[in-house]
């Protein structure tokens, strides 16, 4: 709070402080609601409007109390609390004589069980000056991980990127309209027995327009087969082709959200961590066409099973 209670006139520019020594209750003189937030108008009117609300260090909680003769609780109302600090400046001079009646008559409502008590000081009388310390700086280790802990980090994203993939299986098939036939779909899983890049140049010579291409009935039923998911619906004839095309690697980091998956199961880097998935972006496609083929029979098995 600082020392020096004001016990002299104060010329106009001068700044001096109000602290609160108990709660204060006061009203909004346009209103008549009690609202703490005019505490700075109430005093100022006292005070003749010659002074000037610089800053403002308050709180603010609620007060109730409990009328002895009627052995009733009063109704609460909230104050300004003990130990808040309004910094004035004097637009005029201030006799000692003012601030003194003002400070014995007290401020706002209940003055008679002891709120609106305070006192007059002087601004304080020394500057504190609040610095943030910098933080320290962390810098990487500059040996290699194990591969004890690249080996652990490998195997926590695989659990996670089962679990990703399994969701987003059952989240396409749930909202998949015109789902291809079991035996079309049978087929297509047939050729994912391979090993992951031969199963998935199989499957872009089924999808594209040379002699290996599927039948046009086969072709038709994957076009008409409309998959969802969060950034709309594609046919299934498209969304297998996205996933064994070139570009597979964005795709995959679009729909499963790999940068989110790393930042969960990554303690090493999440750049080396996508490095690796990356290396296995073939096997990754491959897991989520054969997860998301099976959801797709599931969905059409229990549709027709409602049909009958």
């Amino acid at each position: 709070i600082g020392e020096g209670v004001i016990g002299k006139d104060l010329q106009r520019g001068t700044c001096f402080r109000l602290l609160l020594t108990s709660e204060c209750i006061v009203r909004d003189p346009k209103t008549g609601q009690i609202d703490p937030v005019v505490l700075p108008e109430v005093i100022g009117s006292q005070l003749g409007g010659r002074v000037h609300l610089r800053r403002s260090r308050w709180a603010f909680h609620f007060v109730g109390g409990f009328n002895q003769k009627w052995r009733m609780e009063l109704p609460q109302a909230r104050a300004v609390a003990a130990g808040s600090v309004l910094l004035f400046e004097a637009t005029d001079n201030l006799t000692i004589d003012d601030l003194l009646a003002l400070e014995h008559e007290g401020i706002g409502e209940r003055r008679t069980e002891g709120f609106g008590r305070f006192t007059f000081l002087d601004t304080p009388v020394q500057q504190v000056m609040l610095g943030q310390p910098r933080k320290p700086e962390v810098k990487k280790p500059s040996t290699l991980a194990p591969e004890l802990a690249k080996f652990i980090e490998y195997r926590l994203l695989q659990s996670l990127l089962r679990r990703k993939i399994e969701y987003w299986a059952l989240q396409a098939a749930r909202n998949a309209c015109r789902i291809p036939s079991p035996s079309l779909l049978g087929r297509l899983r047939v050729a994912l027995r391979s090993e992951p890049s031969k199963a998935l140049q199989t499957l872009a010579a089924w999808l594209g327009q040379g002699d290996d291409a599927l039948r046009r009935p086969a072709r038709d039923q994957l076009m008409r087969c409309q998959i969802g998911f969060n950034s709309g619906r594609l046919s299934l004839a498209d969304w297998l082709r996205n996933l064994v095309e070139k570009d597979q690697w964005a795709h995959l980091k679009t729909m499963l959200s790999l940068a989110a998956l790393v930042q969960q199961g990554s303690f090493l880097s999440n750049e080396s961590a996508l490095q690796q998935l990356e290396q296995k972006s073939d096997e990754i496609a491959m897991r989520l066409i054969d997860a998301t083929l099976a959801a797709l029979a599931k969905q059409r098995k229990r549709k027709e099973a409602k049909a009958r």
